[in-house]
């Protein structure tokens, strides 16, 4: 079979030719786990197609390019062998703050019938990304907001932000400490590159906040907190780091 039988080929040249406006499709066997990775960094979606991209081996993807610069990315839906997942790429050349502007549209999950997927994306996904994409273009015409702080050596900073969420950039966080993150409740949104912890509620949030910071404590990690909501409980005192003798020091 070539690759233009492939069974995802197919289906992404079928569904392009019933999607409104002109649509052109591309198919790619992915030669590296690099080349998914680098796709999955532009899928713009936080849920089942982003967790399908970052956990799963998918071997191939297609992507739509249609009108107004959308792209539809499309893989085999895992565990469904009759069903495909679709998302939306976001687009380059915006700056992570844009995004903080801009809901996610979130991919969906179709048959493998052409035409019903075609019905299912144009209702239900189009009007989403069109959406979102004017979201971003608005926040790219705003000025850009002043710096935030400088990164701290050993710290990682938090910051509480108005809608209730709380961020980090993820290139903030050690490699060897980012699953606390992902334990406690955060997520960790490609498009923006941080870690998110969804408006759980000041209680639930400090809670959760409190567990990070201890888990990093232990590590020799601090945690700095931003615009804490005055309303917001105040967070148990944070523990100390433990001592980390360095290499070829006796134990006392």
């Amino acid at each position: 079979m070539t690759d233009d039988q492939s069974p995802l080929a197919s289906f992404a040249r079928h569904l392009a030719d019933r999607l409104p406006g002109t649509w052109s499709s591309s198919y790619h066997r992915h030669a590296s786990p690099r080349d998914q990775a680098d796709l999955g960094q532009r899928v713009w979606d936080i849920g089942t197609v982003l967790w399908a991209v970052t956990e799963i081996s998918l071997e191939q993807d297609a992507v739509l390019t249609g009108p107004d610069e959308q792209q539809l990315f499309i893989v085999h839906r895992p565990h469904h062998p009759r069903q495909f997942l679709i998302a939306p790429l976001a687009p380059g050349g915006f700056a992570d703050h844009h995004f903080e502007e801009a809901a996610e549209p979130n991919g969906i999950a179709v048959s493998d019938d052409p035409a019903r997927a075609a019905a299912a994306v144009t209702r239900r996904l189009l009007p989403r990304y069109a959406g979102a994409l004017d979201a971003l273009r608005t926040a790219a015409a705003r000025p850009d907001p002043p710096p935030g702080p400088a990164q701290i050596p050993g710290v990682v900073q938090l910051s509480w932000n108005a809608d209730g969420t709380v961020t980090t950039p993820m290139s903030h966080v050690p490699v060897d400490v980012r699953h606390v993150f992902f334990l406690h409740g955060f997520q960790y949104r490609p498009t923006r590159g941080n870690f998110v912890l969804p408006a759980y509620g000041h209680s639930a949030q400090a809670l959760r906040i409190q567990a990070v910071a201890s888990h990093l404590g232990d590590r020799g990690i601090g945690v700095r907190l931003r615009n804490v909501p005055d309303n917001a409980p105040a967070l148990p005192p944070a523990r100390q780091p433990k001592y980390l003798p360095s290499p070829g020091r006796p134990r006392r």
